[in-house]
């Protein structure tokens, strides 16, 4: 009998007839929410692979790990041959929509030129396995405020460098026919949870309470712009979602990956702040805002409930004291370090 994790070599996006296991290839491992992904793909049994830009990032990922650069081709068709997976979770990506202002062109050189280098090495293989492409709501742009349904790129209106960048990766993917026959898109709304890192809004507010729960800042809570409403779904949620997209979304189209809620920023912020149990003034950060923003954004799931029989179970009652609970542990390894050195 073959190793298990052997070479396998399927039918595009099939699972294996013998064993019936997914070989998935995860990009961008060590992220916030390919963690997420790779442990639930290997509660779920699946053959798990991860790829980074630097193992040194990566010590606690406990699979099988290919050092990848996207913006390599051939280190893309390397590993791509190494690898032969079945399934992609492509997440390896520039993700953030404030750095994306300052590095434009960065930006589109990772998530447009990375994904077509990924796509170009799956499409050389024997039978190129099923990629889910993950996008983003930030696609959208401006609109009345009602949910959002997968509307045509012709109809998508996006601010910023990184929702410029996500864009046109969808239509490099629309314009390659041998790309839309093994690609799965999603236009992913904000998701939040534990383990996140700075730079997201509710990561930036719960690192800041518990930095001064600890006593080791003063009581001011420095915020961006609070009067926007998000679609947040929590990341184990999300990373659900895209399991169900590997197994039964349809190549060629995209699915919204949204809670199809929306929520005030300044109430998640009230509430954050409620479950720390701390006193604090709130103070406007103008390097928290953005050049442009989209006052709210909201998606409609239905087409990714219709395909998949998904939908989030994970209320804010239980993210929140989460993403609480993990930062405080962040602050008390902090602390521990600090007396050490």
């Amino acid at each position: 009998m073959p190793d298990a994790r052997s070479p396998s070599r399927f039918r595009r996006g099939e699972r294996s007839p013998a064993n019936d296991t997914m070989r998935v290839l995860v990009t961008g491992a060590d992220g916030f929410v390919a963690r997420h992904a790779v442990s639930l793909l290997q509660t779920s049994g699946a053959d798990v692979v991860g790829s980074v830009l630097n193992q040194g990032d990566a010590k606690d990922i406990f699979v099988p790990l290919q050092t990848l650069d996207i913006t390599d081709a051939a280190a893309c068709r390397a590993v791509l041959r190494a690898v032969e997976p079945t399934h992609v979770l492509h997440l390896a990506a520039a993700s953030s929509t404030t750095w994306s202002f300052a590095h434009p062109e960065e930006t589109r050189r990772v998530n447009v030129e990375g994904t077509k280098n990924l796509l170009e090495a799956c499409a050389a293989l024997p039978h190129p396995p099923r990629v889910l492409v993950i996008g983003s709501g930030e696609e959208y742009g401006p609109n009345d405020g009602s949910p959002l349904p997968e509307l045509p790129l012709a109809q998508l209106r996006p601010l910023s460098p990184y929702a410029q960048s996500k864009v046109e990766m969808e239509r490099l993917i629309e314009r390659e026919p041998r790309f839309q026959a093994f690609t799965v898109r999603t236009r992913s709304f904000p998701h939040f949870g534990p383990g996140q890192k700075q730079g997201a809004f509710t990561a930036d507010v719960a690192s800041q309470l518990a930095a001064i729960a600890a006593g080791d800042r003063s009581p001011v809570l420095r915020v961006g712009n609070i009067d926007t409403v998000r679609d947040y779904t929590d990341v184990r949620d999300v990373v659900r979602a895209y399991q169900l997209l590997l197994e039964r979304g349809m190549p060629g189209e995209v699915y919204n990956v949204a809670s199809g809620r929306g929520v005030i920023m300044r109430e998640l912020l009230g509430e954050l702040i409620r479950r720390a149990n701390v006193r604090v003034r709130i103070e406007q950060d103008p390097d928290k805002t953005r050049p442009t923003e989209i006052p709210v954004l909201v998606g409609d799931n239905m087409k990714l409930r219709a395909a998949t029989g998904w939908e989030p179970t994970i209320p804010l009652s239980r993210t929140l004291p989460d993403i609480l609970t993990w930062w405080r542990a962040q602050e008390q390894l902090t602390v521990k370090r600090q007396a050490g050195a």
